[in-house]
């Protein structure tokens, strides 16, 4: 089946592949098939012992899928969807549709946890501190203590449409949505609190966050201009004030010097650095195009994302047209990811991925190509993200 379900690798060096039509593992150099053939969604492996996930319940098995059985719940293993494992001590936390179930690994006896107010559970995450936080469909997040107690909940009418996510020092992480402002989630307290209209922003429509230098957060609204969070105070920029003719923020990064670059409605640049605004204009070439994407290299250029031009650097006072000089059909750049030297990875909508490499006076050192024909399932790749150690590339296509 070409459809697969989840991935995961068992301490034996097996890659579990679990797909709407069983379960299948490789060992390199081969594929092997089990004759399991109901839909799996998720493993587990724990004291010696495969657990999975499927349409019609949990199973065991041996690491060599010679024996499976089911595990026995209070109902039947075909009533229960199971979309997610995790494990916790000697116990086994199971999300299901049916709502949450532990199974305690020694005794072999499953309890379903009362007392959550929805009971369809996507997804688990068990931290390094012992928390459990449940996803949970139609309702939002959910975080359980290690005896299943809730202790903090986000709800869906609180969370919906997230533009951008960042941990801040101290613990915290930060969740920016499209239309309720920002959501903190304290991970040391568990305590979840929210960033809206009249607790210091503008507009509860923010599009984007970056942490500069000196570890404050700015803020990019839409509509409303850029906010700055030094410690507990907020300092409002508008950007109508400074010159501009546009307030609406879609993307910013900052450069090797401590200052703040961000796009400001269509194509139109903005700088901040030792307390002034400018506003950057090229007339060799105008932008008038939404830039969607930025990132700075090690060399202090700033990459510029467009719908409409391509990928463009920016280099002292001037624009210089990537995607001009590779002959690039491509002019809708998705994302723009930094690589460890001063390279850059780009996301794009109809060509695949690029690495692109400059030499310190802009000479073209590197450039490689990823589409279909290197094994890339979609010309377009909606994201890209680094491993920052191991160095690999991950990316996600329509």
């Amino acid at each position: 089946n070409t459809l697969v379900n989840s991935l995961y690798t068992s301490s034996d060096h097996k890659v579990w592949i679990g797909t709407p039509s069983g379960i299948q593992y490789f060992k390199g150099p081969d594929i092997v098939s089990s004759r399991f053939n109901v839909h799996t969604s998720c493993f587990l492996e724990h004291g010696g012992q495969m657990y999975f996930g499927t349409s019609k319940g949990l199973y065991t098995s041996d690491m060599d899928l010679r024996v499976i059985k089911p595990v026995v719940f209070a109902q039947k293993p075909k009533e229960i969807q199971v979309n997610d494992l995790k494990t916790l001590g000697n116990r086994i936390w199971i999300a299901s549709e049916k709502g949450l179930f532990i199974l305690d690994a020694t005794s072999k006896k499953t309890v379903k946890v009362a007392g959550l107010p929805y009971p369809n559970i996507q997804r688990i995450l068990v931290t390094d501190d012992g928390f459990v936080w449940l996803a949970i469909v139609g309702f939002g997040i959910i975080k359980l203590d290690h005896q299943a107690r809730i202790i903090g909940q986000i709800t869906n009418t609180e969370i919906v449409h997230p533009t951008d996510m960042m941990q801040k020092n101290g613990g915290e992480i930060w969740i920016s949505t499209e239309d309720n402002g920002i959501m903190v989630v304290d991970d040391c307290t568990g305590n979840i609190s929210q960033i809206t209209e009249g607790k210091g922003l503008k507009t509860n429509r923010v599009m984007c966050l970056l942490k500069d230098h000196w570890n404050n957060i700015w803020i990019g609204t839409s509509g409303e201009g850029v906010l700055r969070h030094t410690s507990q105070l907020f300092s409002y920029y508008n950007l109508y004030d400074h010159g501009f003719s546009g307030n609406r923020i879609y993307a910013m990064t900052g450069d090797t010097t401590g200052g703040i670059w961000m796009s400001v409605n269509q194509g139109i640049l903005g700088y901040f650095n030792e307390n002034k605004f400018r506003q950057y204009t090229f007339d060799s070439l105008p932008l008038n195009t939404k830039i969607r994407s930025m990132a700075s290299d090690n060399y202090g250029r700033i990459w510029l994302g467009t719908e409409s031009k391509g990928l463009l650097i920016i280099d002292s006072t001037r624009i210089i047209n990537v995607s001009r000089i590779l002959k690039s059909p491509d002019s809708h750049i998705i994302q723009i990811l930094p690589g460890r030297d001063s390279g850059v990875w780009v996301a794009t909508q109809r060509s695949g991925i690029m690495f692109i490499s400059l030499s310190k006076n802009n000479q073209l050192a590197q450039v490689r190509s990823f589409t279909i024909n290197e094994g890339l399932p979609d010309k377009f790749v909606n994201c890209i993200a680094g491993d920052k150690i191991t160095g690999r590339i991950w990316f996600g296509c329509r």
